[in-house]
């Protein structure tokens, strides 16, 4: 198997990320999980088939939110990412032209 590339190297940093920030992004905004019951909709631009995975991942996201939470990030920095978040919010509430 050939060594993984820089680009690949960077992904998986990413990813690793990613899971670190669930647990933290979880308490900073003091979310709690609340099952999701789902029907099945169809919606031309939609592959609700992806959904029931979707909701199993985001419930694995609550149950295991210690796990990592307190691994130093290694591409991201938490600040940026809060920042970046509201942002993106406001700009979606249409308060800013972000």
């Amino acid at each position: 198997m050939a060594a993984p590339t820089g680009k690949e190297k960077a992904q998986e940093q990413y990813y690793r990320d990613f899971r670190r920030l669930n647990g933290r992004l979880i308490d900073h905004y003091a979310l709690v999980w609340k099952p999701l019951e789902t029907e099945a909709v169809r919606i031309d631009e939609i592959d609700y088939t992806y959904l029931p995975e979707l909701i199993g991942d985001l419930r694995s996201d609550f149950a295991l939110k210690d796990e990592t939470k307190d691994e130093a990030l290694e591409m991201l920095r938490f600040d940026e990412v809060i920042d970046v978040l509201e942002r993106s919010v406001k700009a979606c509430l249409g308060e800013t032209d972000c």
